[in-house]
């Protein structure tokens, strides 16, 4: 793995989609898919005796919802990630920026919902207990689409890009020293599910009703949009400033000596707040390299609502991980690209609305 620094489309339903966004309930803007709409959700508490109304997989969420995965308190999944509900999923104003802080690379995003936390193993075990993940149960055509982006829903092409059985599935969990996956659980459902293929995340964020991000999507939330943020927490936005209590990095989360990696040395989603991204992202840096919509490639330009949709061999990636020592990974200005189909511990995801 080489690091570098350098479902028919569903927009009306799309369009409404909002989700919860903090404990006391706030959501949103004014038309939905685009984060316009304002919504008043339930909390943690709503969510985790189910009064919120619920979705069934595959279905974009109307606020009031709650997304399969941290429904009905799914294997523990929702109800606590760092005193949080762990499908907090916050509003993203949109605007223009500039990708990695240069004039060249200029993109437009609308207003979207990302989720605060990477996808926790307990909500990806709401999602394998519902039978998906493997060939026996694939997406919809065009499911988990971008609703201002043509073609960008699931292709049923990828269906073979899917583990063939469950038991496949569970194999592929288990990869590395940092697989947070375990078939039975045992104390590990709030950690960032790790080892899943880029068709794995994308399956999941659309079942969960939702989507993965654009490459611009996140790079703007990470950058605090045209701030253009050097960390996710920088502020002022030059300010270079990080240790271990910003970041999940270079193995160093259990106290040990820094590249001394052990299972210990990747913490519970959202256990940094203090680098926490300008609109409540956690974990924008570290923890997680995160899968994104896009394939790995040159920047689109111009970008208004774009992802690059081209075939590639690489998909694109954003952010740092738990084990990476190379500091400039950690900045809001690193790109990654990674074989679709590598299943890596150091590799998990979010999933925008």
């Amino acid at each position: 793995m080489q690091r570098r620094l350098t479902f028919a489309v569903l927009t009306a339903a799309v369009a409404a989609c909002s989700l919860f966004t903090d404990l006391n309930g706030l959501a949103g803007g004014d038309g939905a898919g685009d984060a316009t709409a304002t919504a008043e959700t339930g909390g943690a508490d709503d969510a985790a005796d189910g009064s919120a109304v619920e979705t069934s997989g595959f279905v974009p969420c109307e606020p009031p919802c709650l997304p399969p995965s941290c429904a009905n308190g799914a294997a523990g999944a929702g109800t606590d990630c760092n005193g949080a509900f762990c499908c907090t999923s916050l509003e993203v104003p949109g605007g223009t920026f500039d990708r990695i802080d240069d004039a060249g690379a200029e993109a437009t995003v609308s207003a979207f919902f990302l989720d605060k936390f990477e996808v926790t193993v307990g909500r990806f075990r709401a999602f394998v207990d519902a039978g998906l993940g493997t060939q026996a149960m694939v997406p919809p055509a065009d499911a988990g689409a971008h609703p201002r982006i043509p073609g960008s829903g699931w292709n049923p092409n990828w269906n073979a890009r899917l583990p063939t059985t469950g038991a496949a599935l569970r194999a592929m969990l288990a990869c590395g020293t940092g697989a947070t996956w375990r078939d039975t659980p045992t104390g590990e459902e709030r950690l960032p599910m790790a080892c899943t293929t880029w068709a794995l995340a994308f399956a999941f964020c659309a079942w969960d009703g939702g989507r993965l991000p654009t490459e611009a999507e996140w790079n703007f939330a990470a950058a605090g949009g045209s701030i253009e943020r050097y960390y996710p927490w920088s502020d002022p936005p030059s300010s270079t400033t990080y240790d271990p209590t910003y970041a999940v990095y270079n193995c160093t989360a259990d106290g040990s000596d820094a590249g001394d990696c052990s299972a210990a040395d990747l913490p519970p989603v959202g256990s940094r707040p203090k680098g926490d991204g300008l609109w409540g992202h956690s974990d924008l840096s570290g923890s997680m390299i995160e899968r994104l919509l896009d394939y790995d490639g040159a920047y689109q330009v111009p970008c208004i609502d774009c992802a690059n949709l081209v075939p590639a061999v690489q998909t694109a990636e954003r952010g740092s991980c738990w084990k990476c020592s190379f500091l400039p990974n950690l900045t809001t200005r690193n790109r990654d690209g990674d074989p679709p189909d590598l299943a890596s511990d150091e590799i998990g995801f979010r999933c925008a609305r």
